[in-house]
């Protein structure tokens, strides 16, 4: 998980999904900790499965930092 493009500095890049997760179960997790103004699910065209991948954007910029750094010191675990 990664923070993404300096032009939108509330975007993380969440990697290592499962291939059953969905936007809702991404938008739950996420939203608590702070509003969520998007999420996009990376999914195979032909499949229509999840890459593993997605991009949650953050209202704001401190929430999507606040978010990142606590993933590192806890980690979380988000199921499908």
């Amino acid at each position: 998980m990664k923070l993404v493009e300096p032009d939108h500095p509330g975007k993380l890049c969440i990697g290592g999904l499962n291939t059953k997760t969905n936007k809702e179960a991404l938008e739950v997790i996420f939203g608590k900790y702070g509003q969520i103004v998007e999420v996009l699910l990376m999914k195979d065209h032909e499949t229509n499965k999840s890459r593993g991948f997605a991009f949650v954007m953050f209202e704001s910029p401190a929430e999507a930092k606040g978010y990142s750094q606590r993933c590192e010191q806890k980690g979380i675990e988000i199921p499908y």
